[in-house]
C-alpha cells in the first residue's frame, strides 16, 4: 500500500484521514474538498468544487508572499536609521 491511499483513523472523533493528492470527495448533500483547516462545501458540482480548491490553494499562495513580503520591508525599514536629536534644529524658517 502506498502513502497515497493510506488511510488512518482517529479513535476519539471516528474521522478519516486520507493521504491523497485528491482531494475533492462526494457526501450525500453535495461536492466538498478537504483542506487543512477543514473540509469545505458542499457544492453542486465535482467541477465547481475543483474550482474553489485552485482558488484556495492561490488565495493561500498568495497570503504567504503577502506576508513574507511585509517581513521583508519591516527588515529593511528606516527604522534602524533614525536621526539623532532634533532634525530642525539650525533650519531657516520659512513662512
Amino acid at each position: 500500500m502506498t502513502d497515497d491511499n493510506h488511510r488512518e483513523e482517529d479513535a476519539e472523533s471516528n474521522k478519516r484521514f486520507f493521504r491523497s493528492s485528491d482531494r475533492v470527495f462526494r457526501q450525500a448533500d453535495g461536492w466538498y474538498y478537504s483542506a487543512r483547516e477543514g473540509d469545505r462545501g458542499p457544492y453542486g458540482t465535482e467541477d465547481e468544487a475543483r474550482g474553489e480548491l485552485e482558488r484556495f490553494i492561490q488565495e493561500q499562495k498568495d497570503l504567504k508572499a503577502l506576508t513574507a513580503g511585509k517581513s521583508m520591508k519591516k527588515a529593511f525599514s528606516m527604522e534602524r536609521d533614525k536621526p539623532k536629536g532634533d532634525v530642525w534644529k539650525g533650519l531657516p524658517d520659512v513662512d
